[in-house]
C-alpha cells in the first residue's frame, strides 16, 4: 500500500508540472504587443529607380535615395551626381477609398502638395518647384521602390 500512494503522489507532481509547464508556454505565447508599427517613413525611405522630367521637358531614366530624419520627415536626393534638387519632406498618412499613401510636402516649396508614395505598390511621384518666378521650373519624378 506503502508503494501505491507513493506511486499517487508522483503521478501529483507530474501533473503539476505539465500545467505548469502548458501555462508557461500559453503565457509566453499569447504576447499581444506583436512588432511595432512602421513609421511614414521607415515604410517610405529607400532607393528608387525611374523617369524624372526636368523644366525643360526632357526625361531621363533616374534614381533617387529617400534618406529618413524623423519619424514623419524624409530628405529626397538624387542617387549619382546630378544638378537635381536635393530637398525634405514633411510626410502624412492619407486614405482614398481603399488605398492608403503618403503625402509629401516641402515646407519650403510653392506647391500645396508635393507628390506620394504608396506603399501597397512601392510607386512613389513627386514635383518639386526649383525656385525663382516661373511657376514652369520644375522636376517630375515618378518610379518605384527598389
Amino acid at each position: 500500500m506503502l508503494n501505491t500512494v507513493k506511486s499517487y503522489r508522483s503521478s501529483i507532481k507530474m501533473g503539476y508540472l505539465l500545467i505548469g509547464s502548458i501555462f508557461t508556454i500559453l503565457l509566453f505565447s499569447c504576447n499581444t504587443t506583436g512588432p511595432a508599427a512602421m513609421t511614414l517613413a521607415e515604410q517610405i525611405k529607400g532607393n528608387f529607380k525611374g523617369t524624372l522630367q526636368n523644366p525643360g521637358g526632357n526625361t531621363s531614366d533616374y534614381e533617387i535615395i529617400v534618406t529618413e530624419i524623423n519619424d514623419t520627415r524624409v530628405s529626397i536626393a538624387p542617387a549619382s551626381g546630378s544638378n537635381s534638387a536635393t530637398f525634405e519632406v514633411n510626410l502624412t498618412s492619407e486614405t482614398n477609398g481603399s488605398v492608403t499613401s503618403i503625402v509629401l510636402k516641402a515646407p519650403a516649396d510653392i506647391l500645396e502638395n508635393n507628390g506620394t508614395f504608396v506603399a501597397s505598390t512601392g510607386r512613389l511621384s513627386y514635383t518639386y518647384h526649383l525656385g525663382g518666378n516661373d511657376a514652369n521650373n520644375i522636376e517630375v519624378f515618378i518610379g518605384d521602390k527598389q
